[in-house]
Parts: structure tokens; sequence; C-alpha cells
């Protein structure tokens, strides 16, 4: 199965090789499905530094699925990893720290701000040290490190230190706010997730009939109209507007009912069934010109005509390629694959 998106969630045990399992499979969260390569246009790679405030869009993203059903994306080129730098948070504590050494008031006697300086400085320089330990802010331990030292700053305040801890609370809100947003790796997948397109797997498809029969066609659609071979014939007629019901009364003209009946043939009846027939002639062109165009852009190995036509009561679907446009195939007769 080679689906990105799925509603069944993967099994192991029935979708990877049989004669591998033992000797390679080990878990559903490491081993992946598949992987697309999407390059990324320069419309959407502009919507992403808008949204990412400049940052640097890579071109190409790749995307895998994993047999516990997670979803993964790399770059390329690759994308930062977007770290908080604990530095930022070691140097706010630094000038904090050698603020409070330097303090004095007019107001309090030198022992009393000497044990100000002394206890605020005490405390900046430790915090430093369990800084040092940290690689990135944007971890749970980095966040409860900022809330810790907010908490601890606000117990030193004073009048003497009230525009340092302020500086430094104001430093540490921002570290916070950063370490608990989204970085921008997260961004990127989120935004490249929701523009995926859908990938459908085909495992059983129900055969279009080359040539129908319209009354026949019409019973079933109305007794079993979830039946595979119904569902798919009225595809065809819906895709490009058609009514079935419509072609097949387009096709029941009256001078058909008056020889049925061994009834005279009048001038207006031909004149009315030229108009129906005209107008059936008419809608199976337009509609043939819609899925020509339409199958032109969904596969594009070479380019087709496709013909719908209609004879009495039966409809019929014919093929020609560029290769030999001039000969036309009955639908039952191309490749499976085609079909």
């Amino acid at each position: 199965m080679s689906t990105l998106y799925v509603r069944d969630s993967y099994n192991a045990q029935r979708d990877f090789p049989r004669d591998r399992f033992t000797a390679e499979y080990r878990d559903d969260s490491e081993w992946p499905v598949c992987s697309v390569e999407f390059e990324l246009s320069d419309e959407f790679q502009q919507e992403l530094r808008e949204q990412l405030k400049g940052a640097e869009i890579p071109q190409k993203a790749i995307s895998t699925r994993f047999y516990d059903g997670s979803l993964k994306f790399k770059y390329d080129p690759e994308v930062p990893p977007d770290l908080v730098a604990p530095s930022e948070l070691k140097e706010a504590l630094d000038v904090c720290a050698k603020g409070a050494r330097r303090l004095s008031s007019p107001d309090y006697q030198e022992p009393e701000m000497q044990e100000i300086r002394t206890n605020l400085a005490n405390w900046a320089d430790p915090k430093k040290d369990a800084i040092a330990e940290l690689q990135n802010l944007r971890t749970d331990e980095g966040s409860g490190l900022l809330r810790q030292v907010r908490e601890e700053a606000n117990s030193f305040s004073h009048p003497t230190s009230a525009a340092l801890i302020e500086a430094l609370n104001e430093k540490v809100d921002d570290l916070l706010s950063r370490s608990t947003a989204s970085s921008i790796p997260q961004q990127l997948d989120e935004a490249i997730e929701s523009e995926l397109p859908v990938f459908i797997y085909f495992e059983n498809y129900g055969i279009l009939d080359g040539a129908v029969y319209l009354p026949r066609f019409l019973e079933d659609l109305g007794s079993e109209p979830q039946n595979s071979r119904v569902r798919t014939i009225n595809a065809v007629f819906k895709h490009v507007n058609l009514a079935a019901e419509e072609i097949a009364n387009l096709g029941d003209g009256e001078t058909r009912e008056a020889h049925r009946y061994n009834r005279s043939v009048t001038e207006d009846m031909i004149q009315k069934d030229q108009k129906r027939i005209d107008e059936r002639s008419i809608k199976l062109n337009s509609a043939s010109i819609g899925i020509s165009e339409n199958f032109s852009q969904w596969f594009g190995q070479r380019r087709h005509t496709i013909k719908y036509q209609a004879d009495g009561d039966y409809f019929r679907i014919w093929v020609s390629d560029d290769r030999r446009p001039n000969v036309d195939i009955e639908l039952e007769s191309r490749s499976k694959g085609f079909q």
C-alpha cells in the first residue's frame, strides 16, 4: 500500500512484506511505509516566509508516513532547529548581578545596601551555572527554569533593585514566550501538512462497461444504486453533467413510437425527433470534449480523445490517442490500467 493519507491504520503483520517480517521489522514508529518528495512553489515559499516572519524556507519537503500512522518531515536544505539559546538568559542574569553590585541609595545605610547587593548577586551568579547545563530553553526543563527565575527574582524586589528586577523579568517573559511557542520547524511541518495533496489508493474498483444498455442501467440505478458497476457508469455521466435518463429519453423519438404501434409518421414528428437527436448529439459532443480535456490533465503519458456516443438505447465510449488519432477503439479494448 503506498498512500500518504489513510483512513484505516496500518497493520504490519498484514501489510509488511511477509518474507522480511521476522528478520527486519521492529517498531511501528520507526519503520516508514512510504516517502514522497515535494518541490515547494515560489508562491508557497513566499507565503511561508510571511507566515514565519522571514525565516529561511526550504525548496523541497520530504513527507514520510510510518506504520504507526505518524507523519514526519525532512527538508532540503535542512531547517535549523530554532533554539532558544540559554546564553540569552545567562547574559540577562549577568547584567542583573553586575547591576546589583553597583546599587546605591542615599535613603539606606551602607550595611543595609551591602546586604541587598550581596543577596541579589549571590542569587544571580549560581543561576548562571544551572543554565550552562542546558542546550536549549525550548524544553520542559528550560521552561521550568525560566518560571523559577521569574518567581525567585520577584522575591528580591526592593525599591533600590526594582529597575534591575523589572528588566530581568522582561527578558525572562520574552524567553518564556518563545520557548513555549511552536518552533519554526514545527510551524513549517504544520503548514506543509495542511497543503499536502490527498493520495487515494484503489485496491478494488469497478471496470466501466464499454457499451451500456440505457433502459437496463436506469432500472439498476433505481434498484441497486450502490452496486459498483452501476456507480461507475453513473459517475461517467455525472462527471460531465450528463443525466443518463435524459440521454435515454432524447433517443426515444415519436417516429419510433409510431412505427412500434403501426401509426402514421407525420412531418411534425420527424422535425421534433430531429431536434431531439441534434440536442442529444450536441450534449454528447460537449461532454466528450470536457472529458478529453480533463483526462489529458490526469493522464500524462500521451493525449487521448474520448468520444461519448449514443445509438438508440445504447451508450458507448470510444477512445483514440495521438499515436493513432483516427482510430477509435472501444473502451473495453484498452488496457485495464487505462480503464
